[in-house]
């Protein structure tokens, strides 16, 4: 992924005074942060609400969509559970304007807690989030009190030799739904560590089923913790994967245009544009 801080500034045209950190013409940005532990228990809502807030304060030239109640026209990847901390979680972000210091614009507002990695710009073609992301990766520290380094071994050989592990989800509306966990976990591994074992897992976030897991899900029905055991463990998402199993870090999104357009046309001053 090629950060659109590296890209060669734009140049002003004849007369106008170029303005510190702009660019010309809008754009769609894919914007990668990051989510630490003052922020882990905070729920999707609220955190959009912090990011929106950041919007402004930093004087963001956010396009918007609506007429009577206009909104920011962001797009956000999936949630991030509760009680869980990431790497890099991901919202694609339209601008008026384009922008050549927006990862230092965003992280000087920000609160702890809460940093942009890097922003790249996109086309508006490019495959959203949504359809993009198929997997995530978790990283479960599970404390030696929790699970011993050899309960979880024999739980995950255990879970290896079954043909079928299915477990009882709630919906936030009280339906049960029932998950087959052999279909949601794509793969997993774990080592010894420090105080206790880390468990790395892969878990389906979009499958057409609908067996898809949650670290919540994984820690009661994989490693069947109740409720006070599980919020010991310190869970971090660390990756996520498209449908070819390819991690969305190491992703190019953009989308390549013909270098062979006319040099006068509007599709040409475009792609000189990005």
């Amino acid at each position: 992924m090629i950060p659109h801080d590296e890209e060669p500034e734009h140049t002003a045209a004849a007369g106008e005074a170029p303005t510190p950190g702009m660019g010309l013409g809008g754009g769609r940005y894919r914007v990668l942060y990051r989510v630490e532990e003052p922020y882990e228990s905070t729920g999707h809502t609220d955190l959009i609400r912090t990011l929106y807030a950041a919007f402004e304060e930093a004087g963001l030239p956010v396009e918007t969509s609506g007429v009577k109640h206009p909104r920011p026209k962001v797009a956000f990847g999936p949630p991030l559970p509760t009680c869980c901390t990431s790497d890099g979680e991901y919202f694609d972000l339209d601008l008026k304007r384009g922008l050549d210091d927006l990862v230092e614009r965003l992280n000087s507002v920000l609160p702890p807690g809460l940093r942009v990695v890097r922003t790249e710009r996109i086309d508006t073609k490019t495959a959203p989030l949504s359809s993009v992301i198929e997997a995530a990766e978790y990283c479960l520290f599970i404390p030696t009190e929790v699970m011993s380094s050899e309960s979880l071994d024999g739980r995950l050989a255990w879970f290896a030799g079954e043909r079928l592990w299915q477990v009882q989800r709630v919906s936030s509306k009280g339906t049960e739904k029932t998950i087959d966990l052999k279909r949601a976990v794509v793969r997993w591994s774990y080592a010894a560590a420090e105080g206790g074992s880390v468990a790395r897992i892969t878990a389906k976030l979009n499958d057409q089923e609908g067996h898809n897991a949650n670290p919540a899900l994984i820690l009661s029905g994989l490693f069947r913790l109740p409720e006070e055991q599980a919020a010991l463990v310190r869970v971090r998402r660390v990756e996520f994967y498209d449908a070819n199993g390819q991690p969305l870090s190491r992703a190019n999104w953009r989308r390549k245009r013909s270098r062979s357009l006319h040099t006068k046309s509007f599709e040409y001053l475009r792609y000189l544009d990005r």
